[in-house]
């Protein structure tokens, strides 16, 4: 073996492959399960789902912004109008989600 170059094999070395202890996988072969893809889930759940995340992503946006608001801007209802109705929108979250349960 040359010391000059580390990553030369020469031919008589051993290949580093065939002392794996282990299989090693095909890429064509599936190496996570099945996903299920939620098309067969009751109508009901899907609605009350996507009526939760709904609500969270505004609850969170507009919550957010009118803390902001309501702290670095002069305009302080807009703030507070904005951080009401993003409490009540996670607290109505909260409560559909419990009801779906």
């Amino acid at each position: 073996m040359n010391l000059d170059d580390p990553l030369e094999i020469e031919p008589n070395d051993a290949n580093p492959e065939d002392e794996l202890d282990f299989d090693v996988l095909d890429a064509e072969e599936n190496l996570t399960p099945e996903i299920p893809d939620g098309s067969n889930a009751p109508s009901e759940i899907k609605k009350a789902f996507w009526s939760v995340f709904l609500l969270v992503k505004i609850g969170i946006t507009s919550g957010s912004i009118g803390a902001l608001l309501l702290v670095l801007t002069p305009y302080r209802q807009v703030g507070a109008v904005l951080f009401v109705i993003g409490l009540f929108s996670l607290v109505h979250a909260y409560v559909k989600y419990q009801r779906a349960k």
